[in-house]
C-alpha cells in the first residue's frame, strides 16, 4: 500500500507543470476540456509574442485566441511530437501574418507595453522599464523579419523551434538571428561619429 501511494504521489496532478507537453494533448484529445491546461500554461507566452508583433492589446488578444482555438481544432491531426510549442508558435506566426494581411497598409506598428518586475525597488523599476522600452523601441525599428525572429527568441523558443515557425532550415534560422542581433546591437549602441566627420557622409 506504501508503494502505490509513493507511486502515485510522484505522477504530477492533471495540468500541472510537471506534467510533459505529450501527454497533456494526449488527454486533450480524450477530454477537451483538459486543453485549458495547455492554454494556461502557454497563454501568455503567445499572447506576448502577438502584442510585440501587432503592438495593439486588442489586436494580440484576438490573435491568441484565434491561435488556441485553430490549435484545439487542429489538435486531432497534430502528429509532431515532442514539438508541440513550435507547433503552437507556428499556428500564431500564421494567425499574425493573417492579421497583418487585414490592416491597412497606413496601420502604424505601436511598441509593446512591457512589464517590469514588481518585487524591484522603485529605482530599480524605473531604470528596468526605461532599459525594456529601450529594447523595445530598438527592435520595433528593425525590420518585419528580423523583428520576427527577436521576438520568438525573446518568447522562450529555441532556435530549432524559430526554425519550424518560420519554415526555414536550422542554420538558416541560426543565420537569420544573428543577423538581427548584429541589427539590433547596432540600434542599441550605434558606432560613434568621429570628430570632424559629418553623418552620411
Amino acid at each position: 500500500m506504501n508503494i502505490l501511494r509513493s507511486r502515485q504521489s510522484a505522477q504530477p496532478p492533471p495540468g500541472s507543470d510537471a506534467e510533459p507537453d505529450a501527454l497533456l494533448i494526449a488527454r486533450s484529445r480524450q477530454d477537451v476540456r483538459v486543453f485549458a491546461a495547455v492554454y494556461d500554461r502557454y497563454f501568455a507566452a503567445v499572447y506576448g509574442y502577438c502584442l510585440s508583433e501587432l503592438g495593439e492589446v486588442a489586436a494580440a488578444e484576438d490573435a491568441a485566441s484565434q491561435t488556441f482555438l485553430k490549435a484545439l481544432g487542429a489538435l486531432p491531426g497534430y502528429r509532431e511530437a515532442g514539438r508541440f510549442r513550435a507547433w503552437l508558435f507556428a499556428i500564431a506566426h500564421n494567425v499574425i501574418l493573417d492579421a497583418h494581411r487585414a490592416r491597412r497598409p497606413e496601420a502604424p506598428l505601436e511598441a509593446a507595453a512591457s512589464v517590469v518586475d514588481p518585487s524591484l525597488a522603485p529605482e530599480e523599476a524605473a531604470i528596468a522599464a526605461l532599459d525594456l522600452a529601450r529594447l523595445d523601441a530598438a527592435i520595433a525599428r528593425l525590420d518585419a523579419a528580423d523583428r520576427r525572429v527577436l521576438e520568438l527568441r525573446r518568447s522562450g523558443l529555441s532556435g530549432k523551434e524559430i526554425a519550424g515557425v518560420l519554415g526555414i532550415g536550422y542554420e538558416a534560422a541560426k543565420k537569420r538571428q544573428l543577423r538581427a542581433m548584429d541589427r539590433l546591437q547596432s540600434e542599441l549602441w550605434p558606432a560613434p561619429v568621429s570628430p570632424g566627420v559629418r553623418r552620411g557622409a
